[in-house]
């Protein structure tokens, strides 16, 4: 079956990319079907991520072993997932906010390097911020705040 993804907002990214290309490199990632939505805000650089299952961010092994979001300009990401996500993706994108109350069930088992994140937004009902406290690292200091 056919990964379905859609595309709104800007359609090019940073250095040009174009948001298709990484729709594409999405569904490659995710060929059994995520029922992935990249929703753009130009203006605010932020991206929401939308899936209905388990979600691949990176080719690994044999690829980059990097998130494929690193080629957008992004300043905030939210996350909207009903499974599972392993947050380790995200290492390295030099987001400044990170929303997850849309998130419901994530893993991070190692360090987390953001190095330019200032603020992760959580729903204290599906989260607990030690956990975050404890793996994610950042360049400057960040606050968690909680948010329903």
């Amino acid at each position: 079956e056919r990964l379905r993804g859609s595309l709104k907002g800007s359609e090019r990214g940073r250095k040009g990319v174009d948001y298709e290309v990484i729709m594409k490199l999405l569904e490659y990632l995710n060929p059994a079907g995520a029922g992935i939505e990249l929703e753009t805000e130009p203006q605010k650089q932020e991206v929401t991520l939308r899936t209905n299952q388990a979600i691949r961010l990176i080719a690994d092994p044999g690829g980059s072993e990097e998130c494929v979001l690193r080629y957008l300009q992004i300043r905030s990401l939210v996350l909207k997932n009903t499974g599972d996500i392993d947050l380790y993706q995200l290492n390295g994108l030099t987001i400044q906010q990170l929303d997850l109350r849309g998130c419901v069930d994530f893993k991070l088992e190692k360090p987390l390097a953001l190095p330019a994140l200032e603020m992760i937004i959580i729903d204290p009902q599906f989260h607990a911020a030690e956990q975050l406290k404890t793996w994610v690292r950042s360049s400057v200091n960040f606050e968690i705040v909680e948010a329903p």
